[in-house]
């Protein structure tokens, strides 16, 4: 709040008394409470329209007045710091978290639309969920957090729930091991406390100043674990690999449609006369991809849906050779090894009644 009241110093007289007027016609807190209390997911406050509410994947608009130009900025900026508030102007995109309270947690999305700052609020729960409250396979789970070495990525589309499943298995890992978890997001989403393991989660931009940063300083941080939201250029790839290498735990996750293209994402970035190096590197360190889709269940929340490719002899030489669509049949023939595939993971949704058949249709028949 101290920075708008530097900022109102500095406006005209009518600027001041317009702003103040956008704060108090719209309350923030009093619509997430609404939203919450709505069973609603997410928060989408736009200009000219009022406030929008997502539940169960449904938009519903709110019972409230008409967002107007800088209202946005009016609800939203008090949340931030100087530095967030600059990179926004400058970038004119912005994650960041917020608690308001003990019990809740927002992840918010701030862009700029026709000229109009805009916001997405996300809500996240306050506590991380087991592998069974997430309907993700507990002995597989249960399996790759128990890794003391390797590379884990967890894959899928954008709120796919990628985030909310590697949280899931750094709380597992923190209530049954004594380690040490160093943790690379922008934003923090979920906020882990301590048990067992010691946990550090550092936030891009107000704890470390990048991925590749906070990837080269972690192996000085005695890890056991490296988790890391995102792995967005060739030198944050570099030193995760390099961390794996190290014999440490590093599970990331990545966006991408599909297993196969996740893996190829990996080595994308890299220039041709280090892309050869790159594959040989994932070859022998990767362990794992999980990738996961989130699919409507009968009971109108959202369950996850899961492939699980394991790295092996024949796995590490279609890598290295850059043979991505022969991991196809690979992940095809590999449930005596302990794969499995998304279709059948769909499959066995539908069987035990989770999932509707219209649902489970498109990837059965693919």
């Amino acid at each position: 709040l101290y920075i708008l009241v530097g900022s109102l110093n500095q406006m005209e007289p009518e600027d001041q008394v317009h702003l103040a007027f956008m704060i108090d016609k719209l309350d923030l807190y009093l619509l997430l409470d609404s939203a919450l209390a709505g069973g609603a997911s997410d928060l989408h406050l736009s200009v000219n329209r009022p406030p929008l509410a997502r539940r169960e994947g449904k938009i519903l608009t709110m019972a409230a007045d008409v967002i107007g130009p800088g209202q946005v900025e009016a609800m939203i900026y008090p949340l931030l710091n100087e530095r967030q508030i600059e990179e926004f102007e400058t970038e004119r995109e912005l994650d960041f978290a917020f608690s308001p309270t003990v019990g809740t947690r927002f992840c918010v999305n701030l862009h700029w639309q026709k000229g109009f700052a805009e916001a997405t609020v996300r809500s996240i729960p306050g506590a991380v969920k087991s592998f069974k409250e997430l309907a993700l396979p507990i002995d597989v789970m249960e399996s790759l957090s128990k890794q003391k070495a390797g590379l884990i990525l967890i894959a899928g589309t954008t709120a796919s729930g990628k985030t909310t499943t590697m949280a899931s298995m750094m709380e597992y890992i923190n209530q049954n091991f004594s380690c040490v978890i160093i943790s690379i997001e922008d934003p923090i989403e979920y906020s882990i406390p301590s048990m067992n393991a010691v946990i550090k989660q550092r936030e891009i931009g107000d704890d470390t100043k990048s991925f590749e940063e906070g990837l080269r300083r972690a192996l000085h941080q005695d890890p056991d674990v490296v988790c890391v939201s995102d792995l967005p250029t060739a030198e944050a790839v570099l030193a995760a690999l390099e961390i794996a290498e190290a014999a440490q735990l590093v599970i990331a996750t990545i966006n991408d449609s599909d297993t196969i293209a996740a893996l190829a994402r990996v080595v994308r970035p890299f220039e041709l006369d280090r892309a050869v190096g790159a594959s040989e590197q994932l070859s022998s360190v990767l362990h794992a991809v999980l990738f996961q889709t989130l699919l409507p269940s009968v009971s109108g929340a959202y369950i996850a849906a899961t492939e699980l490719l394991l790295n092996n002899s024949a796995v590490a030489k279609s890598i290295q050779d850059n043979r991505y669509k022969q991991i196809n049949a690979l992940l095809q023939t590999g449930k005596p090894q302990g794969m499995h595939t998304l279709k059948s993971s769909v499959r066995d949704l539908f069987k035990q009644g989770l999932i509707e058949e219209a649902i489970a249709n498109p990837y059965l028949k693919e």
